[in-house]
């Protein structure tokens, strides 16, 4: 279709009363017609309205209707039409150009606006970067000068510190020195005092109990009281209701009220005997306490004597020992300020290493590589001024030599002179032969008053070189060494004359640096530096060696074979710090900075250190023990022994003492089929580690578990001697020996058990009545004459179930504290309360270490260094 064609629509699809012309280019043109033009009524294109073809009907005929329609657009009607959609298409391409143009100009303009934004954006970054950099090398000058004057101040700091503690420890010293005797004497009225108040709250305790034994057996009664009431009335009530009933029915009421009152009188008749046998528990308390109290009077009588006696003899040593303790504990003070100046330095510097390490990372391995260019410029400079320094000291023994050889040659030159001379005039010879002996005289006169016999220089020369501490160079110094010397015929005349000449010898000697005293000389020409060696290589040095610096004539002792002498240099022996910060650092500077262990390695290493504690002598035996089912005893037990067993690299056991059904061995994973039983019944039949090894159970942490008998009507058999003879056992082959204890405190097993306890394990829940009973145990022991091991006694607070806020586990710690020597907390864990088999390396991390802190307070308290024999 042309651009200019004019499209028209078919006529019944047109708007009443408007005709829509489309052309090709996007415009649109609408004339207003009349609206009769919708009322074509054919599909007839419109050439055909045009032509009138409608409006004669098919026969021919004029149809009437039709010619009442209104014409059809007219040509000039089309005409205008098209002029106006052209006008309309040149408007629209002429507003096309022109937004064609506009959006050109905006986008050149958008390139310009964007070029200088990125030319001003690339200026900005080069101007900051650049005072970015002015500003990093700036404050890199102002943190070193910073970090220097922080230094100086520390010094003088520390200087300062250090006078002041000095004086502070100084008056410290003296002030302790004038209230010593007020302390004494304090003291003394103190101990009296405790002595009084002990035994008015022993008194205190007794009326307490008596009281609480009273106020209980009170409330029992008014108990018993109110219950028969209260069932007298329910039968009044039940017999007015059974009245109505039937006869039968109250025949077997009255069955019924018969048979509650015997049931009340067997009550009645049992509370008696109860309430009775309380009052004789009580007397026999009552009488066993004053016992107690007298006996403990009496050793505090015999201690406080003893103690007494003491302080006289301590008063008389410290009067001797006053000032040696000044000086120790001024040097322990100076020493343990700078332990504390140097642990807090490096611990300040650990923290800041272990926060910079990826930061210094880089710049430590090019310090590194810097040092050890500078170490190897060191070592090459040091070795050239070496290299010098022994062409120097050679040059000197040259020059030396070559001086002596020089007098040597003008000596020899005189003494033939002379000798011609004594051949022409023996008056001459004869004066000279007595000047010769006079001076011979005087030398040997010399060496008797240096306590030498006269030598000749040959013998004077190999007693040289015989010296403890030093062999030197000689060089040709000595006239032993000369080869002309030693080749010379002993018959030679001029030989002769050399002898006779020994004053002027020994002058030349003295001065080459060749001195003698006593019975030993030792050559050192002028500028050599004495080499030591030991007075073995010495002695393996052939006689009439040649002995030079750092070189022995003849073999040398094995023993001269040292590391520092063929190694380069010493290998650290520090080992490698453990930690991720401490680690990294160290690898990152290529081994050149440790900085230490992590603290929570430095508290692992800590914690083994003293669970692994030697310990010397017989077996150390430690119970753990409750009075209350439920509370985790067994759990101790295993938990304790596995973590004793894991750190210690003697022998650790835990024998299931309970008279009852003992679950202990269930607590491992693995079993054994025999029990205490079988070791008492063959206890004839153990003779060695072997043996007795065959009858427990091993756990993955070397932990050997003796379980205790299944049935429990055997279980009961189970006594104070099958318990010594079992502990007799396995005291010959166990270092540490655990014992888990029945509920009860009373039976025969826990006399034995309490007779070889070195400390006992209390353990108690975290409610009420489990704390109140395990104070009752604690009060128990004490009264029964266990106050040692009360003292000596670790209480574990055992966490069965998740944590509760409803009691206050604080106060808890502090009754306990107050009682025993440590308490620790076991927390809750879901593998030990599920009650199943333990493995110690999938517990939780704090269950663990909680585990590991209760074996090293058990063996803190152990005692060291016992021989057998209790």
């Amino acid at each position: 279709m042309d651009e200019h064609e004019i499209d028209v629509p078919p006529i019944d699809e047109l708007d009443p009363g408007a005709v829509t012309l489309s052309v090709a280019a996007p415009a649109t043109v609408s004339i207003p017609v009349g609206a009769a033009l919708a009322q074509y009524a054919d599909e007839d294109d419109f050439d055909e309205d045009v032509l009138e073809d409608d409006l004669v009907s098919g026969d021919g005929d004029f149809d009437a209707d039709s010619a009442e329609r209104p014409s059809p657009l007219s040509v000039d009607d089309l005409h205008a039409a098209e002029a106006a959609a052209e006008i309309a298409l040149a408007e629209q391409i002429e507003a096309d150009r022109l937004a064609e143009e506009q959006r050109l100009a905006d986008e050149a303009e958008a390139e310009r606006v964007a070029e200088e934004e990125r030319a001003a954006a690339q200026a900005e970054a080069e101007r900051i970067a650049e005072e970015e950099r002015a500003a990093a090398q700036a404050e890199a000058e102002r943190v070193a000068e910073d970090e220097r004057i922080a230094a100086e101040a520390e010094a003088e700091r520390v200087a300062e510190e250090e006078r002041i503690a000095a004086e502070a420890e100084a008056e410290r010293v003296a002030e302790e020195e004038r209230a010593t005797a007020e302390a004494e004497r304090a003291r003394a009225e103190q101990a009296e005092a405790e002595r009084i108040a002990a035994e008015e709250r022993a008194a205190a305790e007794a009326e307490r109990l008596a009281e609480e034994q009273r106020i209980a057996a009170e409330a029992e009664a008014e108990r018993l009281a109110e219950e028969a009431r209260i069932a007298e009335a329910e039968r009044v009530a039940e017999e007015a209701r059974l009245a109505e009933e039937a006869e039968q029915a109250r025949i077997a009421e009255e069955a019924r009220l018969a048979e509650a009152e015997r049931l009340a009188e067997e009550a009645r008749l049992a509370e008696e005997a109860r309430v009775a046998e309380a009052a004789r528990l009580a007397e026999e308390k009552k009488q066993a306490r004053e016992a107690e109290q007298a006996r403990v009077a009496e050793e505090k009588r015999l201690a406080r004597e003893a103690k007494l006696e003491q302080k006289r003899l301590a008063k008389e040593a410290k009067a001797a020992r006053i000032a040696e303790q000044k000086q120790q504990t001024l040097d322990a003070a100076r020493a343990a300020e700078a332990e504390r100046v140097a642990e807090a330095e490096r611990l300040a510097e650990e923290a800041r290493v272990a926060e910079e390490a990826l930061r210094e990372a880089e710049r430590v391995a090019e310090e590194a590589r810097v040092a050890e260019e500078e170490r190897a410029a060191e070592e090459a400079r040091v070795a050239e001024e070496a290299r010098v320094a022994e062409e120097e000291r050679a040059a000197e023994a040259a020059r030396l030599a070559a001086e002596v050889a020089a007098e040597e040659d003008i000596e020899d030159a005189d003494i033939v002179e002379d000798a011609d001379e004594d051949e022409d005039a023996t008056e001459a010879s004869d004066i000279d032969a007595e000047s010769t002996d006079a001076d011979t005289t005087d030398s040997d006169t010399t060496d008797s008053e240096t306590g030498a016999a006269p030598r000749t220089d040959e013998s004077a020369d190999v007693e040289s070189s015989s010296d403890p501490e030093y062999v030197t160079d000689r060089g040709s110094a000595d006239t032993v060494d000369n080869p002309s010397a030693e080749s010379a015929d002993p018959n030679d005349e001029s030989q002769e004359m050399t002898e006779k000449s020994a004053p002027t010898t020994a002058e030349k000697k003295s001065a080459a640096g060749i001195t003698t005293t006593g019975v030993q000389s030792v050559v050192r020409p002028t500028g050599e530096i004495p080499v030591p060696v030991s007075s073995a290589v010495v002695s393996a040095a052939r006689p009439g060696g040649i002995q030079q610096q750092g070189k022995v004539a003849g073999p040398e002792a094995a023993s001269l074979l040292t590391a520092d002498r063929l190694l380069e240099s010493r290998p650290s022996t520090r080992r490698a710090p453990e930690g991720f910060w401490q680690s990294l650092l160290y690898n990152a500077s290529g081994h050149l900075i440790n900085v230490g262990d992590a603290k929570a390695v430095r508290e692992r290493k800590d914690l083994d250190s003293k669970i692994g504690r030697t310990l010397g002598g017989e077996a150390r035996f430690v119970p753990v023990l409750t009075r209350k089912g439920g509370v985790g005893k067994t759990t101790v037990t295993a938990l304790l022994g596995m973590a004793l067993a894991d750190s210690r690299s003697d022998r650790v056991i835990a024998i299931d003492a309970n008279p009852d059904r003992g679950t202990l061995a269930e607590r491992i994973a693995h079993q054994s089929r025999y029990t205490v039983r079988d070791v008492v019944r063959d206890a004839d039949a153990i003779v060695g580690y072997n043996e007795f090894s065959d009858r427990v159970a091993r756990d993955e942490t070397r932990l050997d578990v003796l379980a205790s008998d299944t049935d429990p009507h055997l279980s009961e058999a189970f006594n104070e001697e099958d318990y010594t003879a079992v502990a007799d056992l396995a005291a010959q082959y166990y270092s540490l020996i655990l014992t888990d204890c029945g509920t009860g405190i009373v039976h025969s097993v826990m006399k034995a058990t309490l007779g070889r306890a070195d400390s006992i394990i209390v353990v108690t829940g975290g409610s009420v009545d489990d704390a109140k009973l395990a104070s009752e145990t604690l009060s128990w022991l004490e009264v029964n004459g266990h106050e040692e091991l009360v003292r000596n006694a670790i209480v574990v607070v055992n966490a069965t179930t998740p944590n509760s806020r409803l009691v206050k586990i604080e106060e808890i710690d502090r009754h306990f504290a107050s009682r025993v020597r440590a308490l620790v907390h076991l927390p809750y864990d879901p593998q030990l309360a599920a009650g199943s088999a333990i493995s110690f390396a999938n517990l939780l991390p704090e269950t663990r270490l909680a585990a590991r802190k209760l074996a090293a307070a058990v063996v803190e308290g152990l005692p060291a260094g016992r021989e057998n024999g209790r």
